[in-house]
C-alpha cells in the first residue's frame, strides 16, 4: 500500500489532506475491500445500531432526531434499508455499491485516494502529491498529529488520525503550541503500546 499527502487547487485555494491511501489498480482496490473496508462498513453498522437514527427508524412516533450519528455510512445504510428487504441486503448492496464506483473512479482516472475514514475522491488535473511517500504492508494509516480550531472558537484540540487526543483529562487547550505539544506525547505513548 502507498500513502501520499495530497493538495487539490480550486481557483487557487489549496485543500490539503494528511496520508491517503492511493489506489490504481483493482487487484488493490480487492484486496483493500476484503480486509479493511469491510471493517469500516461493520463500525458503521455498529454506531449505526446504537444512534437515534435507528432507534427514529424503528419506532417513528416514539423518538426525535435531536441527537445525531456521526457515522456516514450507518445514515446512508438506513436510507437503502428502505429499498431492501433486511439489513443484511441493504449493508451488501451498499458495500457493492461503494466497490463498483471505485472502481470506474479508477477505470475513469487512473487512480483514487481514499481517506481513513473511507471516503475517496478520483485524481484530478488539479491533484498534487507532495511530501514523504510512505509505503506499508497494512491498512494501518500513518499517525498524523492535526491540531484543530473550530471558526470562531477559542480553544484548539488535536487529532492523530481519527482519534482525538485527550491528556490527562483535557482535550482543549488555548494556544496551538500547548495542543500540539500534548498531542506529541499523546502520539509517543501510543508508539509504546
Amino acid at each position: 500500500m502507498i500513502f501520499v499527502k495530497v493538495k487539490l487547487s480550486n481557483d487557487n485555494v489549496f485543500i490539503k489532506y494528511d496520508y491517503l491511501l492511493k489506489m490504481d489498480n483493482v487487484i488493490d482496490l480487492y484486496c483493500y475491500h476484503k480486509y479493511h473496508h469491510n471493517k469500516i462498513i461493520t463500525d458503521g453498522v455498529e454506531n449505526m445500531l446504537e444512534s437515534r437514527e435507528w432507534l427514529n427508524f424503528i419506532y417513528p412516533e416514539k423518538t426525535s432526531l435531536a441527537d445525531h450519528s456521526r457515522s456516514f455510512i450507518g445514515n446512508a445504510i438506513i436510507k437503502s434499508i428502505k429499498n431492501d428487504k433486511s439489513l443484511f441486503q441493504a449493508i451488501d448492496r451498499f458495500s457493492d455499491g461503494v466497490f463498483k464506483d471505485q472502481l470506474k473512479t479508477i477505470e475513469k482516472y487512473g487512480r483514487i485516494y481514499i481517506q481513513q475514514s473511507g471516503s475517496y475522491f478520483p485524481k484530478h488535473v488539479d491533484t498534487i502529491e507532495y511530501g514523504e511517500i510512505i509505503e506499508s504492508d497494512t491498512y494501518t494509516w500513518p499517525k498524523q498529529i492535526r491540531v484543530i480550531q473550530w471558526p470562531n472558537g477559542e480553544h484548539y484540540y488535536a487529532k492523530i488520525g481519527d482519534i482525538d487526543v485527550v491528556w490527562e483529562g483535557e482535550q482543549k487547550w488555548s494556544c496551538k503550541s500547548e495542543a500540539l505539544e500534548k498531542a506529541q506525547i499523546f502520539l509517543n505513548t501510543m508508539d509504546d503500546e
